[in-house]
């Protein structure tokens, strides 16, 4: 046990930097594609698309912008780098990332769970003040603790980092799975229902009613779907960087070397495996990239094909 607070640094070798490039380089691709179509395209300037885009900037700060410095900075070790100055920039993309995701899922989370009031509760003055707040405190969020071992008062920094994991850690996991079971709660709700209205209309329909020629449809489970996917990814990726945290940063001891590398390829597989769950799970999204890489032309979209840029007014977010 140490006097001060333990920050491990990267290995060297191949095996650490080989995934974490591959890593940073389809964080780019993905987290690149989806803020490009979301920005060009007119029809996705909506509520959730602009969390979106948010989260996939914090995405690209953590693997792209970060990670290269970070490469430098252990492969030249001891000649240029300060760690600890490291470190806060590290937390500082990291927690704007965590704070993004709540942000997103607590937006979904209004939409399902309580969908007559969320168009009055998201406006776009209301999204910009989330969105703005979500950066903010991710970036301020680590100053203090950094603050204190500049000053070399670490029984300050313990405290600190104590009410830190827990606030921007352990607290956002508790919170977005209790979200995702709230909502899926809500979707079993709604699901009961709709089978019991189709039973009553199939039987009023033996009795010589007319069924509707568009029977109601189950809308939420798509949402569900990718809430819970990436709740999924976040627990995953941050259950043993929590741990780590504590033990290096509370209680001043090591941990294992494979478990420091292991953390840090999780921190970067976390911010590039959200833009495959849009990708792939948001409609809107998916059909945008599709006819990005030419999968997919106007003449398929299962909407009218926008207007121009020359003819569209500007508007601000809607919901």
């Amino acid at each position: 046990m140490s006097d001060t607070p333990l920050y491990a640094v990267n290995p060297k070798e191949a095996w650490f930097w080989v995934p974490r490039t591959i890593i940073m380089v389809l964080s780019l691709a993905g987290n690149g594609a989806v803020a490009y179509v979301i920005i060009r395209t007119f029809r996705l300037h909506t509520a959730s698309n602009a969390y979106i885009l948010s989260l996939t900037v914090a995405d690209l700060s953590v693997t792209v912008v970060f990670g290269p410095f970070e490469m430098a900075c252990t492969l030249l070790r001891g000649t240029v780098c300060n760690w600890w100055v490291a470190k806060l920039f590290y937390d500082m993309t990291v927690k704007a990332s965590i704070m993004n995701l709540c942000a997103l899922t607590f937006d979904r989370y209004l939409s399902v769970v309580h969908p007559l009031a969320y168009p009055t509760l998201v406006s776009p003055f209301r999204v910009k003040l989330v969105i703005t707040l979500a950066w903010l405190i991710g970036i301020f969020s680590p100053v203090p603790g950094f603050v204190c071992v500049v000053l070399h008062k670490y029984q300050g920094y313990k405290a600190l980092q104590t009410a830190f994991l827990f606030f921007f850690e352990f607290l956002p996991s508790f919170f977005l799975v209790m979200m995702f079971v709230r909502m899926a709660m809500v979707v079993k709700r709604q699901r009961r229902s709709v089978q019991q209205q189709s039973h009553t209309l199939q039987f009023n329909h033996k009795h010589g009613a007319i069924l509707p020629a568009h029977p109601r449809r189950y809308k939420n489970k798509p949402t569900l779907h990718v809430v819970g996917l990436l709740v999924f990814i976040f627990n995953l990726c941050f259950m043993a960087s929590i741990y780590k945290g504590v033990m290096n940063y509370v209680f001043f001891r090591e941990v294992s070397f494979h478990l420091v590398a292991a953390t840090r390829i999780l921190y970067h597989l976390n911010s590039c495996a959200n833009w495959v769950v849009y990708a792939f799970m948001k409609t809107d999204i998916k059909v945008e990239l599709r006819r990005l890489v030419g999968l997919q032309t106007e003449r398929d979209l299962p909407w009218p094909a926008p207007v121009s840029e020359g003819t569209k007014r500007k508007r601000d977010l809607v919901p």
